[in-house]
């Protein structure tokens, strides 16, 4: 079956011809991206984290995490880019690209940074609770998953996760 292309690559169409435009992007805007979302990890912390006792277990934690944690990145990106940013953050983006079918939900994101002008180049970021050791082989098979298999970032060839430390 031959899907139809999504509003976004109508808008934006693939060129192959820029093919490495969006690559040369995120790396230019990796180390910034990942500075405001290690510093909004650090202030999702100290603003949330410190109030709770998360050996309750609660539910959802990681989608809760994610969201309090896309708020902080959001905060720190809104002061530090004096309205001319080349990227915005996101979360819980879709990767159009990779839908599997017309009805189907696209793979997303937790977090990650759009170009202001192309809308399809994403640098993704994955967020992963890993509580215990045995839980290494699932956020490996993730990382392949996604990443190597160019499901996350199809048009930057690269990502990034958090997995914070215990």
């Amino acid at each position: 079956m031959t899907r139809r292309p999504s509003l976004s690559q109508m808008l934006w169409p693939d060129d192959q011809a820029d093919a490495d435009l969006p690559v040369r992007w995120a790396k230019d805007i990796s180390t910034q991206a990942f500075d405001w979302v290690w510093r909004g990890y650090d202030e999702m912390c100290t603003k949330y984290l410190a109030k709770v006792d998360l050996t309750e277990s609660p539910e959802q934690l990681e989608r809760n995490l994610t969201e309090l944690h896309f708020y902080e990145v959001q905060l720190l990106w809104k002061r530090e880019t004096d309205g001319f940013p080349s990227m915005q953050p996101g979360h819980e983006l879709p990767e159009m690209m990779k839908r599997k079918n017309p009805s189907s939900k696209p793979p997303a994101n937790d977090l990650g940074f759009v170009h202001c002008e192309n809308r399809l180049w994403k640098l993704p970021i994955e967020a992963k609770i890993l509580p215990t050791s045995n839980t290494l082989a699932e956020y490996l098979k993730d990382v392949r998953k996604k990443f190597v298999g160019g499901i996350a970032g199809p048009f930057v060839g690269e990502g990034g996760k958090v997995v914070p430390a215990s």
